[in-house]
């Protein structure tokens, strides 16, 4: 191994290394980086780590100078909230389906069986959320790291690293809040409900009518370029810096892994059928 004098702090690095691990140089800029602003390296010594929301916010507004910053103090906090603030979210879509259903014209807008039954729509759907965020963000990372793996020649170091990889998610609130606005407005309003039966078949409605497919397609179409777009490029971004690699392998990687996943997740969504 070739080895050398970082310029600004003099340790010893290899001439492998694309930042210096004491001073954060960087050693090597590849020309990716210099054409796109978006994946330049953050060039700092590192001091101490950002306070919780300081990541949050950086995270959505400059994502390598906060995945700079989380690498160094990796932490839980941001995949948990980014995992049940998600949730939290994606039980609204049942509210939007049980009012859209017609179900509260059943009711007297005072009675205490509307609200019940409301928040019993919300907490169904966001256990399902639950679910379909396990599912969903698993699959991303798991499919992510098998793809660096072998486009960085690395040996995944799966447990730690996930302390890091899922800070990407902290974007997807945008991505869950814009499906359930366009829900919100893209459905239809059913009327004419005489019972629950008639609740039941509305929400039905909702989920496989002609009048409700653009609706759901919008959605299916946000998902897809969100998490097997925009999230890709976190990913690839994060696997850099985790690992100190490079930044055209890491996104070459990245990219053929979104695109495998964007595929599965086409044909698996009654939508696209």
């Amino acid at each position: 191994m070739i080895t050398m004098r970082c310029p600004r702090c003099a340790n010893d690095v290899s001439s492998t290394q694309y930042t210096c691990h004491v001073c954060s140089t960087v050693l090597i800029i590849e020309g990716l980086e210099k054409r796109v602003g978006f994946l330049a390296r953050h060039e700092e010594r590192w001091r101490k780590p950002m306070k919780f929301w300081a990541r949050v916010k950086w995270m959505l507004i400059r994502p390598s100078y906060a995945m700079w910053d989380i690498v160094h103090k990796p932490s839980d906090a941001g995949g948990a909230f980014a995992f049940f603030s998600n949730v939290l979210l994606y039980g609204l879509i049942g509210v939007i389906l049980f009012n859209k259903s017609g179900a509260p014209a059943l009711y007297q807008q005072s009675s205490p069986w509307l609200w019940l039954h409301g928040f019993g729509m919300y907490g169904m759907f966001a256990a399902l959320g639950l679910i379909n965020f396990v599912i969903l963000w698993g699959f991303i990372v798991l499919l992510q790291a098998m793809a660096a793996k072998y486009a960085l020649n690395i040996q995944p170091r799966y447990g730690e690293q996930l302390r890091v990889m899922y800070w990407v998610f902290v974007p997807a609130l945008f991505c869950t809040g814009a499906c359930v606005a366009i829900l919100a407005i893209g459905l239809p309003q059913l009327g004419g409900v005489t019972d629950i039966n008639g609740v039941i078949a509305g929400i039905g409605d909702l989920f496989f009518s002609a009048r409700s497919f653009p609706a759901w397609v919008a959605v299916d179409v946000i998902q897809v370029a969100f998490y097997f777009g925009y999230a890709t490029i976190l990913l690839a971004i994060a696997f850099r810096e985790y690992y100190d690699k490079s930044t055209t392998r890491a996104l070459a990687g990245a990219i053929v892994a979104g695109i495998i996943g964007a595929v599965v997740f086409v044909l698996v969504r009654a939508t696209f059928a």
